[in-house]
């Protein structure tokens, strides 16, 4: 069964445009990578420094396995230097319903 993975950052004021060039960038190899089968960011429309990452994966596995090579290449690091707190993530399950 696929996961859903959302993903809430808060950037800092003064690094908005610096975030969303960076995810721009990295953003097809996410897309790319084994185990993703969708990705959208989102943007709070009532302060721009607020934004979602939805994501579908075959499984938590595959995203987790994705965010480890993130972490090891550095590349995590540099967008946490972007943002104002950590980042919240969710991993959902469809409810059949």
């Amino acid at each position: 069964m696929s996961t859903a993975v959302v993903i809430d950052v808060k950037l800092k004021p003064e690094s908005i445009a610096e975030a969303k060039a960076f995810i721009k960038e990295v953003l097809p190899e996410m897309r790319a990578y084994k185990g993703c089968q969708s990705l959208e960011v989102y943007q709070d429309q009532d302060g721009e420094s607020s934004m979602l990452f939805y994501s579908i994966w075959d499984s938590r596995q595959h995203h987790e396995t994705y965010l480890a090579w993130r972490q090891e290449s550095g590349t995590f690091d540099q967008f946490k230097a972007l943002l104002a707190e950590p980042p919240t993530f969710r991993y959902l399950d469809a409810t059949g319903i």
